[in-house]
């Protein structure tokens, strides 16, 4: 990511982007994986979906504004 930034000069998106967005979803799908896998079904499926709908309605709600 580094020499991509490097590469093509560093915009003002550039480092959110890349720091924030796209490593962080990295963190935020691991951290998920291992809390689904470590419960019970029930609280493994309540906790994926509520994750994926709050992710989603956040999403849209940053899309709006």
């Amino acid at each position: 990511l580094g020499a991509l930034v490097r590469r093509r000069g560093p915009g003002h998106w550039t480092r959110p982007l890349l720091g924030t967005g796209f490593l962080g979803g990295f963190t935020t799908m691991s951290a998920l994986a291992v809390q689904t896998i470590t419960s019970d079904v029930a609280t493994a499926v309540v906790y994926l979906v509520a994750s994926m709908a709050l992710g989603i309605a956040a999403a849209a709600a940053g899309l709006r504004t």
